[in-house]
């Protein structure tokens, strides 16, 4: 008798398993056919019971998660998987993002795919000169002097650690963007492309999707392979354990050490590790400028590396303070995912949502919320633009939410957030003299 009914199927069951009645069976024709229908039951039962743990950690965190990612104030993609299990938790997880400095990640890697097909020595020297310097995040244009004289593994270290844009652009020079690109390629990771060196959109590669998405553009799903290709020893794609170019399979494996120390050596924790329990180390990799924060790497927790990527992007909020909402919305999903995969079958905290204003607040925030109540509001209240949640404010606050039908509290919730929608960030330009 083959149990092959539709229902084992697409639990699992394997088809082929086949019973072989006893002779004791075969003498009962009433248990002869009971048997075999009970066996398939269970199968059944089995099979549907271990799909629905597979499962469970998707359906916990979504619908612990599901208030505050559709809550927040700009677009959301996301994956993380405990690597050991297989359990996963996505959301849009194949949705191209820009990336900003995460793209540095997979500079990296072909940084050091090079080394190991000896196309450049990481001990090779990079001497910074005024033309070098670069703009925003790190170290080496400001603190360093013209003619400092780095190796290339050092320069790779500034520009993971401390994100340095300058250290980035030398690191460019000596891999250059096709190369990174045709890596991540030949990997099957198409999603991520470097565009262009940093500040400068003039030597993009391409043009329209520089302008779409910047320096760089990435998916969480493709980020994550990236991320286990670490975890495994098999940065390159020769498989693990193996030889790759001039690399043996023992120099692969400490070339990927060196990249993870790098990852551990970030300096950034204020998006995914900030919640996260004391001592816990986090190899990762952040991201952010304008309206785009994401942080993605592997948290080294007790049952096993958890791979993650949080990308965000059209925030609303664009502050660069410590409770910024993207901030705030990556370290509560970390922490939910952390909590779910080492304590499998706990309950999962419900997270914090938008970011709370109230009388005594201050800040960028604040001004953009004064700007856009004299804006959207008519007659305007004509507040100052000060950033000092003070009593005018509140009066405002408390006018709008009862012109839109809200609870009348004075306070900046979730709600308001939405109903205000997208905020003013910039005062409107003084008209002309004419």
């Amino acid at each position: 008798l083959r149990p092959t009914p539709s229902a084992i199927l697409r639990a699992g069951a394997y088809e082929g398993a086949v019973l072989q009645p006893s002779h004791r069976a075969r003498s009962m024709p009433n248990l002869r056919f009971f048997c075999p229908a009970l066996i398939c039951l269970l199968i059944a039962l089995t099979s549907v019971a271990g799909a629905k743990t597979t499962t469970s950690a998707q359906d916990a965190l979504a619908e612990a998660l599901a208030p505050m990612v559709d809550a927040h104030r700009g677009k959301v993609a996301l994956k993380f998987v405990h690597l050991p299990s297989g359990q996963t938790f996505a959301v849009d997880e194949n949705q191209l993002m820009p990336a900003a400095s995460l793209i540095k990640l997979p500079l990296m890697v072909a940084a050091y795919e090079a080394a190991a097909t000896g196309r450049l020595s990481l001990d090779d020297r990079c001497v910074l000169t005024e033309d070098d310097r670069t703009p925003g995040a790190g170290i080496l244009a400001t603190q360093f002097s013209a003619g400092a004289d780095l190796a290339l593994r050092d320069v790779i270290r500034l520009m993971m650690a401390w994100s340095d844009n300058t250290a980035t652009n030398l690191v460019i020079d000596r891999v250059g963007i096709a190369a990174c690109n045709e890596l991540m390629d030949r990997l099957g990771h198409r999603g991520l492309k470097l565009n262009s060196y940093v500040y400068r959109p003039d030597t993009s590669v391409a043009p329209q999707r520089t302008a779409k998405y910047g320096l760089g553009a990435m998916t969480p799903a493709e980020t994550i392979l990236l991320l286990k290709r670490l975890v495994d020893g098999d940065p390159f794609g020769a498989g693990p354990g193996e030889a790759y170019g001039q690399a043996d399979a023992a120099e692969v494996v400490a070339l990927r050490d060196e990249m993870l120390d790098h990852l551990r050596a970030c300096q950034h924790d204020e998006m995914a590790p900030s919640l996260l329990p004391q001592g816990v180390v986090v190899a990762h990799k952040t991201g952010a400028v304008a309206d785009t924060r994401c942080d993605a790497g592997v948290i080294e927790s007790p049952t096993g590396p958890i791979a993650f990527c949080v990308m965000t992007a059209e925030n609303v909020d664009r502050t660069w303070d410590p409770d910024n909402e993207a901030y705030t919305l990556i370290g509560e999903i970390t922490k939910a995912a952390y909590t779910r995969f080492t304590k499998p079958g706990g309950a999962v905290e419900a997270p914090r949502v938008a970011r709370v204003l109230r009388m005594g607040a201050d800040g960028p925030l604040v001004e953009a919320l004064q700007r856009t109540l004299n804006r959207r509001m008519k007659p305007s209240p004509q507040l100052g633009i000060d950033g000092d949640f003070g009593p005018n404010t509140v009066k405002a606050v408390k006018r709008f939410q009862q012109e839109a039908g809200l609870e009348t509290t004075g306070v900046v919730d979730t709600t308001l957030w939405r109903a205000l929608g997208p905020l003013v960030m910039q005062d409107a330009p003084a008209p002309a003299p004419t």
